[in-house]
């Protein structure tokens, strides 16, 4: 990638050509890869692909993902959010990730994670992340004392 000029007017233009090429780049990216899926449902016998990226959501629920996909509310650093477009091209929240869980908007307010406000609430993550277990990792029955080897003292 090239540096950009050091004229202030001339590094605007500069990255909002950039940032022209990319939005489009990723558009021809997207409609492509929109067609080959509703090729593919077709093919299968399967109804075309919704028009819409996220699901029908609650009133409160989407104007909460719309605040957080557009970094009105802002989340710890250790959460990371997976955005989409909406048809009006502004950017929607639609899964939350900490630690292995990952939950929708709606899954997470539902389970307390996420306030109707947008406030995270910490203790409940730490809940959520503790009761389900990492993939592929062993929960022993009795609990973590069993887990130590047998020894015998003396020798």
């Amino acid at each position: 990638m090239s540096l950009l000029p050091a004229d202030p007017v001339k590094r605007r233009a500069e990255e909002q050509a950039r940032e022209r090429a990319r939005t489009d780049a990723f558009e021809r990216g997207y409609a492509q890869g929109r067609a080959f899926a509703t090729a593919i449902m077709e093919m299968r016998g399967g109804a075309a692909l919704a028009a819409s990226p996220t699901p029908s959501l609650p009133s409160h629920i989407r104007s909460l993902a719309l605040d957080i996909g557009q970094d009105r509310i802002l989340l710890p650093k250790a959460v990371t959010i997976s955005r989409a477009f909406t048809e009006g091209g502004d950017e929607i929240a639609t899964h939350i990730s900490f630690g292995h869980v990952t939950l929708t908007v709606d899954e997470a307010v539902r389970e307390g994670v996420l306030e109707a406000t947008g406030r995270f609430n910490h203790y409940r993550a730490g809940d959520v992340l503790h009761s389900r277990p990492q993939v592929g990792s062993w929960v022993h029955p009795m609990g973590h004392d069993a887990t130590r080897p047998a020894t015998r003292p003396g020798l």
